[in-house]
């Protein structure tokens, strides 16, 4: 492990890996972002001229709901190192309402958010483009409600992640429930059902 060849080739590909994430990320989530809002908008259209929407519409207020899910599961599951600490930022001279605007801007890039983001916009085109302009205001309305409340909800949580993980032992608390416990609690209802 400390002979230098081996420890730069594993230097090198953490930067390779680090330097392509956000590519790869965007090659993955642009045709998901399109697809979703492209769907979004057929059910809309559909909702607007009357026909039955099913399975469409459904889906795509059951990924709604899994944002909601990811919004809060989201901010623990990733590397802590991922976001930027904001309780550590507090101690530089920058405006609180900066910091703050800075981690929300933050929050609304997050992959759940942004794939939300694509239903919401998509839903309402669909209706205006159906002829259902009152709706789609309203729809409209409720998406950009929908996309604050996962912005702070994921702000809330991660917060909350920082200021517990700032105490080492609490961390490593936190890491067991997250990495041993919760999957264990996912296990119990087939766990009790079976013979």
């Amino acid at each position: 492990l400390e002979r230098r060849t081996s420890r730069d080739a594993l230097e090198r590909f953490s930067i390779a890996v680090e330097q392509l994430a956000p590519t790869i990320a965007a090659i993955v989530l642009l045709p998901s972002m399109i697809s979703l809002a492209g769907l979004a908008s057929y059910a809309g259209w559909s909702v607007a001229h009357g026909e039955p929407t099913g399975f469409i519409f459904e889906a795509l207020r059951f990924l709604l709901l899994a944002a909601c899910a990811l919004a809060i599961a989201g901010p623990i599951m990733l590397p802590g190192g991922d976001r930027t600490n904001a309780v550590r930022l507090l101690l530089l001279p920058i405006p609180r309402g900066v910091l703050y605007l800075g981690h929300a801007v933050g929050a609304l890039t997050d992959p759940w958010v942004l794939l939300a983001a694509a239903i919401v916009i998509g839903l309402p085109l669909g209706l205006a483009a159906g002829g259902s302009l009152g709706t789609a205001i309203v729809a409209a309305a409720a998406g950009l409600l929908l996309i604050a409340a996962l912005a702070g909800m994921a702000l809330a949580v991660s917060s909350a992640a920082h200021l517990i993980v700032r105490d080492r032992r609490r961390g490593e608390w936190l890491a067991l429930l997250v990495v041993v416990v919760l999957p264990m609690i996912g296990m119990m209802p087939a766990l009790m059902g079976g013979r």
